[in-house]
C-alpha cells in the first residue's frame, strides 16, 4: 500500500473511532436524561398526589418524563439484542467439504491465521467473511464467519477459489475491518431502532410532548449514521483494494481476475460491475471486450417510482432501496427513480431502510425466474394520524426478454 493510501486508510478510520466514540457518549448522555426526566417527572406526580400546586412547565415535564421511560427500555432493549445467523446460511465442516476447508487452510497457514473459523454454505455465487448484527460488538472485536455460495464451490477452480478465499481472509488480518465491523453494526442498531420500533405522532399535543426525547435522540442518529456510513464507505473501498494486494502476493493476477469474471457470469449478469471493472485494471489484467450474457441465470429488476406522485411531502424525502437486505439504490419521494438490477433466479425480498423512522415498507417478496424483466411499479401515503409514509408495491409486470 502506497503511503498515500495508508494516509487516507489512517483519516478514515480515525473519522469512524470519532463517531463511534460520538456514539457510546452519546447513548449515555441520552439515557441519563431519560433517567432525570423520569425521576423529575415522578416528583412532580407526587406533588400532584399530595395536593402540590403544579405549573405548567411541570405537567410538561411529567409527558416528556413518560417518553424518557419508554425510550429509556426501547434503548436497552436494542443494545442488548443479539443476533443471529439467517436460516439460509447452513453450517459445513470439514466431514462434508474436506477438500473446500484443504484449501481455507492452506490460506489461513499463507496468512499466518491461527484461529478457526465457522463455515457456511449458501446458495448464491458470492463469497464474504461477515460478523453477526450484535451492538456489542461496537465495544469487543467481533467473531468473524465465512459464507460462501456453492456456486463457487462447484463451478470455480481450486486455484480460483483459493483467490476469492484469499481475498476474504485478507479483510481478517487488516486491523482496520474492525472499525467498518463496529460502524456496520452501529447502522444496523439504528436501522432496527428508529424504523420499527417507534412512530412518530405528527400532531403537536401530548403525545408529541411524550416523544420530544424520541425527536431528539432521531435527529442525534440520523447525523452520526450518515457521517459513519460516509466514512465507512470511503475506507471498505481501501482496504478492498488492499486485500486484492494481498492476494497479488500469492496468487497471479490472471488467475484472480478470471475468479471475479467467473463470479459475474455465474451471478447472471449482463455487464461487469464498475467496482470489479476497477478491480480488475489495478490488477493490470485487460478486460473482455464482451461480457456474453448467462442464458440459464440472467434475470432483471426494475424498480420505479414516479416523480412527485403526491402533493405531500413538501421537502426531499430520501432512503435507501433494499433487494435482500443489501443496498441497491437510493429512493426519492418527490423526484422519483429508477434502479435496475441484474438478478439470478431466486427468492427476492423488497425493503427500504430510513434511518429517521418516518417511512415504513412492508416487504414485498418476488420470485424471479432466468429471461423475464421484473418490473415493480411503487407508491406510498401519508398517514397523517402517525405522522410518516408508507411505501408499498402498486403493480409487478414481468417481460419476457426473447
Amino acid at each position: 500500500m502506497t503511503e498515500e493510501r495508508k494516509n487516507v486508510v489512517k483519516k478514515e478510520s480515525r473519522k469512524i473511532k470519532l463517531s463511534i466514540l460520538i456514539f457510546v457518549i452519546g447513548n449515555i448522555v441520552f439515557l441519563s436524561a431519560c433517567v432525570a426526566s423520569v425521576w423529575y417527572g415522578g416528583i412532580c406526580i407526587y406533588k400532584f398526589f399530595t395536593k402540590w400546586y403544579l405549573h405548567d412547565w411541570e405537567k410538561f415535564c411529567v409527558l416528556i418524563g413518560f417518553g424518557g421511560l419508554i425510550l429509556f427500555f426501547q434503548i436497552i432493549i436494542e443494545l442488548f439484542q443479539k443476533g443471529n445467523v439467517p436460516k439460509r446460511y447452513k453450517e459445513i465442516s470439514n466431514n462434508t467439504h474436506s477438500e473446500l476447508f484443504s484449501i481455507i487452510d492452506n490460506v489461513r497457514q499463507l496468512l499466518n491465521i491461527s484461529k478457526p473459523i465457522r463455515v457456511f454454505l449458501v446458495d448464491t455465487a458470492s463469497a464474504s467473511i461477515f460478523v453477526l448484527p450484535d451492538v456489542q460488538n461496537i465495544i469487543k472485536k467481533p467473531e468473524r464467519f465465512l459464507v460462501i455460495g456453492n456456486l463457487l464451490i462447484e463451478n470455480l477452480t481450486e486455484e480460483e477459489l483459493k483467490a476469492i478465499l484469499l481475498h476474504e481472509f485478507a479483510h481478517i488480518v487488516q486491523d482496520e475491518i474492525n472499525d467498518t465491523a463496529r460502524a456496520s453494526s452501529i447502522g444496523l442498531f439504528a436501522n432496527s431502532f428508529l424504523s420499527e420500533r417507534i412512530e412518530f405522532n405528527a400532531n403537536y399535543g401530548p403525545g408529541s410532548l411524550t416523544q420530544t426525547m424520541m425527536i431528539l435522540y432521531y435527529a442525534f442518529m440520523d447525523y452520526l449514521c450518515r457521517h459513519i456510513k460516509r466514512h465507512s464507505e470511503l475506507l471498505t473501498d481501501e482496504l478492498e483494494y488492499e486485500a486484492d494486494r494481498i492476494v497479488l502476493q500469492y496468487i497471479g493476477p490472471q488467475i484472480f481476475a478470471d475468479a471475479l469474471l467467473h463470479i459475474i457470469k455465474l451471478s447472471g449478469k449482463v455487464e461487469i460491475p464498475l467496482s470489479v471493472r476497477k478491480r480488475i485494471e489495478r490488477l493490470g489484467v485487460a478486460l473482455p471486450a464482451k461480457q456474453e450474457k448467462s442464458s440459464t441465470n440472467g434475470a432483471k429488476i426494475h424498480i420505479h417510482l414516479a416523480h412527485r406522485r403526491h402533493f405531500t411531502p413538501l421537502v426531499d424525502f430520501k432512503y435507501s432501496i433494499l433487494l435482500n437486505g443489501k443496498d441497491i439504490g437510493e429512493g426519492n419521494l418527490i423526484k422519483g427513480f429508477t434502479i435496475e438490477k441484474d438478478i439470478t433466479h431466486g427468492l427476492y425480498t423488497i425493503e427500504v431502510a430510513s434511518y429517521i423512522s418516518t417511512l415504513s415498507l412492508k416487504p414485498y417478496i418476488f420470485e424471479a425466474d432466468a429471461g423475464y424483466t421484473y418490473h415493480i411499479e411503487l407508491d406510498y401515503k401519508h398517514l397523517f394520524w402517525r405522522g410518516w409514509y408508507v411505501v408499498f408495491c402498486k403493480e409487478m409486470k414481468v417481460f419476457n426478454n426473447n
